[in-house]
């Protein structure tokens, strides 16, 4: 039998409410690795440990923001949490440690030297779900146990899933991909029109009638870890999703590390459907991109899914790219794209709190600096891009064609 896994939480927790909100988060993450010998050390008071009827209270105060899936979730796999009255919650056994409050376990750290010279040399994992202290708390956690629980398999069944598609589409005689992005302008852009070419759509788009109805195939593409996440949106999305790809010529596409919590809320008969791809980082602008997942599968992190992941599947998909609803943004709007609606935000906000902390201005100013590097690989690959809608993007603006032209 394999060594037990163990994730250690710091530091001690002292209300019901937040040791609801910390399991229920966790669980959910935790779910895919129930059955691989993983157990989560929570450090929690006297009164905690011996409350009656604990595991009732927990279930009866999951945070209204999160989405009701979460309960079932944590009342599955209750039995991988210890709950222990030692303060330190048996770090030195933990191969991840789990930060609710930084400030408060990085003091904690500090009496294991052994162990904080482990975590600076990454040797030890540590994850801050604080959200005061980290805006990528969504992205850590799935990343962090994409690393502890290598997704080789997943990875193996998503590429032969990927090429299944490709074959199906060459069958058909389908050349072109129309990545459809979600600016107010993919409005103007008639789909019947393009019953001979696949759409790509990322994102909020999967839900629209118009993108479900489309009589060609469709490729979905999610590359923020808050549609897998806990939120009521998050959830409320999978199913969606999930109707999304009961539907003929359809394909889902994530990164690697965000793809067993889109599995573990989709019923199986769905799963041929999905596919993870594997994503390493190569610099803001990216050095170099790769626009072939049929070469190399795998996808450059440009930190946005249009770039990280919809333009290489598009162009991996069809001979001929082209392009739609890239508007871009006003200087100083308030809202992260045009499309965001402010409903969405709130909820996942409440849920990821880091999510309505990033820095609007200067995500836009990196993602568009990587959109023109994926552009002009796109160029350089003969797939010929070509914008069929306006831009406040230079680099999609140069590839702009009116109607009337």
């Amino acid at each position: 039998m394999s060594k037990a896994i163990r994730l250690s939480v710091l530091p001690a927790l002292d209300s019901l409410e937040k040791l609801a909100e910390v399991l229920h988060r966790l669980a959910w993450y935790c779910a895919p690795f129930s059955g691989a010998g993983l157990k989560v050390s929570v450090p929690v008071t006297q009164s905690l440990l011996e409350a009656p009827r604990l595991k009732e209270k927990v279930l009866a105060n999951c945070p209204e923001p999160f989405h009701p899936c979460c309960i079932d979730t944590l009342n599955a796999n209750w039995e991988i949490f210890d709950f222990v009255a030692d303060q330190d919650g048996r770090l030195e056994e933990a191969a991840v440690i789990i930060c609710v409050d930084h400030s408060a376990a990085e003091l904690v750290l500090k009496r294991y030297p052994a162990l904080e010279l482990a975590v600076k040399r990454k040797e030890v994992h540590k994850v801050i779900i604080d959200t005061e202290a980290n805006v990528f708390e969504a992205a850590e956690l799935p990343e962090t146990f994409a690393k502890v629980f290598p997704a080789k398999r997943e990875e193996g069944v998503s590429r032969v899933y990927f090429s299944h598609f490709i074959k199906k589409l060459q069958e058909q005689g389908i050349e072109a991909s129309l990545l459809l992005a979600p600016g107010h302008s993919c409005e103007t852009i008639d789909l019947s029109k393009f019953h001979n070419t696949t759409l790509v759509v990322p994102n909020t788009l999967i839900g629209q009638e118009h993108i479900l109805n489309h009589v060609g195939p469709v490729v979905a593409v999610i590359g923020d870890p808050y549609f897998c996440g806990v939120s009521r949106y998050g959830g409320n999305y999978r199913r969606v999703l999930a109707d999304f790809l009961s539907r003929e010529n359809r394909l889902f596409v994530t990164q690697i590390q965000y793809l067993r919590y889109f599995l573990q809320d989709t019923p199986k008969n769905l799963h041929q459907k999905m596919v993870g791809v594997p994503t390493r980082f190569e610099g803001f602008p990216p050095a170099r991109v790769n626009l072939d997942l049929t070469r190399e599968f795998v996808c450059v992190d440009a930190w946005n899914v249009t770039t990280s992941v919809a333009f290489p599947v598009a162009c991996s998909l069809g001979r001929m790219l082209l392009l739609a609803g890239l508007d871009g943004r006003e200087k100083g709007a308030s809202a992260m794209w045009a499309s965001h609606r402010a409903a969405e935000h709130d909820t996942i906000g409440r849920s990821h709190g880091g999510l309505v902390q990033a820095d609007n201005e200067e995500y836009y100013a990196r993602h568009e600096a990587s959109l023109a590097v994926y552009i002009a690989q796109a160029e350089l690959d003969g797939k010929r891009p070509l914008s069929l809608t306006p831009s406040l993007y230079r680099s999609v603006m140069e590839k702009y064609q009116s109607k009337s032209s």
